[in-house]
């Protein structure tokens, strides 16, 4: 292990302990340095890794501190990379996708309240067929946004949301224009909405994994046209 990964690895590790909690100063370099045994260039590589991962957060003239930790935070860079992975990795986030998305659909049956329903409803009617395909791509972020929401759990919330940036979900839904399209994901939206009325988890489970599996074939079409010679 080279010595920068281990200084890495055993500041994590006082993280991962509770030794260093959400918000705490991290000691001065020469003390960790003399602590871990290593010297002061390794610490300092570390630190510079570790801030770039948003673990740590640097602060002017005060030292260096733990982050809050919290999910949206420390997913940032991989939502950044998202936007450049190539068209098969793309594929495979939607696959990502299928095994949360109706996870998180399932847990939101339990939360959901009257107004809660009545909020996605109205976010669902915004994407009706007779909307732009604008409109609808909007519909059909905010409806998922929301829904993640609902579920009560963040980090499912936090990752279902780095890997689907919207430049990709403009990609996939890139016949908007086209009326059917259109009408899809407003019944497959109206059909969520009905399961969060009963309260019926499978039944969300189900229309939430029809909504991204159409999402998933979408994907593949428009990829093989762009592979078609011209």
């Amino acid at each position: 292990m080279r010595v920068t990964d281990e200084a890495i690895t055993r500041i994590k590790g006082m993280i991962a302990s509770g030794e260093l909690g959400p918000g705490s100063r991290l000691p001065s370099q020469d003390d960790l340095a003399y602590e871990f045994g290593l010297s002061r260039s390794a610490l300092r590589e570390a630190v510079r890794s570790l801030t770039a991962m948003n673990i740590l957060v640097s602060r002017q003239g005060d030292g260096t501190y733990v982050s809050s930790l919290r999910p949206p935070l420390l997913l940032q860079p991989l939502a950044a990379a998202c936007d450049i992975l190539p068209d098969e990795a793309l594929v495979q986030l939607l696959d990502l996708r299928m095994a949360l998305e109706p996870h998180a659909a399932a847990l939101a049956t339990a939360r959901v309240t009257a107004d809660d329903v009545e909020a996605l409803s109205a976010i669902a009617e915004k994407g009706a067929p007779g909307a732009s395909a604008a409109d609808c791509l909007d519909a059909d972020l905010a409806f998922r946004r929301r829904l993640l929401e609902l579920s009560g759990s963040e980090p499912i919330a936090t990752l279902v949301e780095a890997i689907s940036p919207p430049a990709l979900h403009a990609r996939i839904l890139a016949g908007g224009a086209d009326a059917d399209v259109r009408a899809d994901v407003y019944h497959d939206h109206s059909r969520i909405v009905a399961a969060l009325v009963d309260r019926d988890a499978d039944a969300a489970r189900a229309a939430t994994a029809a909504h991204v599996a159409r999402l998933h074939h979408r994907l593949r079409a428009t990829l093989v046209r762009v592979d078609l010679p011209q």
